[in-house]
């Protein structure tokens, strides 16, 4: 079996639902590609997760990095079951999804109220967005303890790029503390050394899953 495929099915056990759809085949997806133009690897070689449902390039290895970017993104999917798909989309989306309200200046064309409306467009500004990056921060972290767990280490090198990524376009520079994301990622990966891992269920889901498939690589300490 697809050894993908076969980490969803073990994942839908956690969560029934969750699936694997190409983008290709996704209307939606190629909407949504038309706003992210911040990303232009959104259709090629980003993953994108909308409530249970994983949608993956055409292109990609279906192999143990393929895994752990699924991994990535069951963080998500949890969280999309916590907050619902209305909440976890604000929080995401927050601050910019203030600029929707310039859509009202269509309607009150030279007044007050469309200037109010046009000056929501600031909120287009990349600015601080502290619930993206909390909620990807968490994601990564458990990309990074897949790395862990499967290959014994993680290099300064990788949790640095981690932090690049979580802080640049990709999630159109969302501010926060470059550092202090450093910090919570190296925290992270040493106590997984020492066998504490987060205390939401889907980190020893995952690991469960690895250990189940003889993944598992002993921490170097």
């Amino acid at each position: 079996m697809d050894p993908v495929f076969h980490f969803v099915e073990y994942l839908s056990q956690q969560v029934p639902g969750i699936k694997l759809v190409k983008k290709s085949k996704s209307r939606m997806m190629r909407i949504l590609n038309f706003f992210c133009f911040f990303n232009e690897n959104f259709m090629t070689s980003t993953i994108t997760v909308i409530g249970k449902t994983i949608y993956i390039p055409d292109r990609i290895p279906h192999d143990l990095k393929l895994i752990s970017i699924v991994a990535h993104e069951y963080v998500h999917i949890k969280d999309f079951k916590r907050y619902g798909i209305l909440g976890f989309f604000l929080r995401y989306s927050f601050p910019q999804i203030f600029a929707l309200f310039s859509i009202f200046a269509l309607g009150a064309l030279w007044s007050i109220a469309c200037l109010i409306a046009l000056f929501s467009l600031i909120f287009l500004i990349p600015q601080d967005a502290p619930w993206r990056v909390t909620l990807e921060k968490r994601a990564y972290g458990m990309s990074l303890l897949f790395n862990l767990w499967t290959q014994g280490t993680v290099t300064p090198t990788q949790v640095q790029s981690t932090v690049d990524v979580l802080h640049g376009s990709t999630y159109y520079w969302p501010g926060g503390s470059p550092a202090l994301s450093r910090m919570y990622f190296d925290i992270l990966i040493e106590s997984a050394k020492h066998g504490v891992l987060p205390p939401e269920p889907e980190y020893a889901d995952v690991w469960r899953y690895l250990n189940q498939e003889k993944y598992l690589v002993k921490p170097t300490t």
